[in-house]
């Protein structure tokens, strides 16, 4: 909720003083929504309002000017949201960062004992702390702590989502600011060694001439379920309509009316469903404004 209303008072949207009062009066309703959806929330000068973001499977919060999917999928690769395990002689903690703020999500003390002794607790209240905060979560983990420490405790960490990245310091003696700093730096570096890994598939693909570019070709492979990864060009829109139980597209130059949508929204929502990824890059990071590469 705090995240909601600081991207409230920092965006540019004219109605950003009543969406952050908006928030704030529907607290109960916000948090019932994000346990199992992303969520929009909409104001205009007589209405407001959330949409659920059903093709988001987990909680994310955006203020954009459309729910479109294909914006939305670029800020949320822009938005880094992670955990940090902070580990000392002296307490446990997990904190929830959003490369902004730092959330501290829970604080286990441990008392002083005999370094044998105190590694097995460690151990223990890690194991504890990830089945209790991250039995569901797919949300990156950067472990942060001496040196010593953390390379012991390392190969007890049964999470897949943590990154091989850790920050090596003194937790009880560094600032928020530079937790915050340090991991977003890791984080970053995580995000683009991600991208680049799939444009890097991509070209692979393109060159060997297994990828799809045309449009109809991948959607009919998105109905079946095959798409793996979706590239779409920042700035490309394909204006239309699609019969999604016949899958006929009509094509037109520019939106026209309401009923015109953007087809790579519609495309983007049936590779999201059928559990693929979509990714929104740059054109000059792919040779196509439109690439994917199937599961079979």
């Amino acid at each position: 909720l705090n995240g909601m209303k600081t991207l409230a008072r920092n965006s540019n949207c004219d109605e950003n003083i009543r969406l952050v009062s908006i928030i704030e009066q529907s607290r109960i309703q916000i948090c019932e929504m994000l346990l199992n959806t992303g969520l929009g929330v909409f104001c205009t000068k007589n209405l407001f309002g959330f949409v659920e973001l059903k093709t988001l499977d987990d909680s994310f919060m955006s203020i954009a000017s459309s729910f479109h999917i294909k914006p939305l999928l670029r800020n949320r690769q822009s938005f880094l949201e992670y955990y940090i395990l902070s580990v000392s002689g002296q307490a446990v903690k997990i904190f929830l960062s959003d490369s902004e703020e730092l959330t501290l999500v829970e604080t286990v003390i441990v008392e002083e004992m005999e370094k044998s002794k105190l590694e097995a607790l460690q151990v223990k209240i890690i194991r504890d702390l990830l089945g209790k905060h991250f039995s569901q979560a797919q949300t990156p983990l950067i472990l942060a702590g001496n040196k010593n420490t953390v390379s012991t405790l390392v190969t007890h960490i049964d999470y897949p989502y943590m990154l091989d990245d850790i920050l090596t310091c003194s937790p009880e003696k560094v600032s928020t600011e530079y937790l915050i700093e340090k991991t977003l730096v890791i984080m970053e570096r995580h995000q683009y060694a991600l991208e680049q890994q799939v444009v890097d598939e991509m070209k692979f693909c393109y060159k060997a001439k297994k990828s799809l570019s045309n449009y109809e070709e991948i959607l009919k492979a998105a109905v079946n379920g095959q798409v793996e990864n979706l590239v779409i060009a920042k700035d490309y829109h394909l204006w239309g309509e699609i019969d999604k139980e016949s899958l006929y597209v009509k094509y037109y130059d520019q939106q026209r009316n309401t009923r015109d949508d953007d087809l790579l929204d519609d495309l983007s929502e049936m590779v999201l469903k059928t559990k693929g990824k979509v990714w929104v890059m740059p054109k000059s990071k792919i040779e196509e404004n439109l690439m994917a590469t199937l599961r079979w």
